[in-house]
């Protein structure tokens, strides 16, 4: 997978935020690996994949991204449920679904 940039990151907490919250992590990790798939492929020939693009996450997870919204609990749940995928991908995650998940319950939806 390409490198990640901050749109990605956006269009991804975007179009989560639309979905059940139970569904976010697998979401992830499935945009994860097709937008690797989709770089593997351009790496070796010279073309985006015709599903997954070119290799950034933002081509897997299609849009529509939407337009700019405040940053309200759930878009920086989504954001978080992001980034963790991306660290466990890399190995280094640090934080968890379940802290994720506390940060919810214990705050009553409400991060703020």
């Amino acid at each position: 997978m390409r490198r990640v940039t901050s749109h990605d990151l956006y269009c991804a907490a975007n179009v989560l935020k639309r979905m059940p919250e139970d569904e976010w992590h697998r979401v992830c990790e499935r945009w994860i690996a097709d937008a690797c798939i989709a770089d593997k492929f351009r790496k070796r020939t010279g073309r985006r994949h015709p599903q997954h693009g070119a290799g950034f996450l933002a081509d897997v997870v299609g849009p529509p991204c939407g337009s700019a919204a405040g940053l309200d609990d759930t878009v920086l749940r989504a954001h978080m449920v992001v980034c963790a995928a991306l660290l466990a991908r890399r190995g280094a995650s640090h934080l968890c679904m379940d802290d994720i998940t506390s940060l919810r319950v214990a705050n009553d939806g409400n991060l703020g």
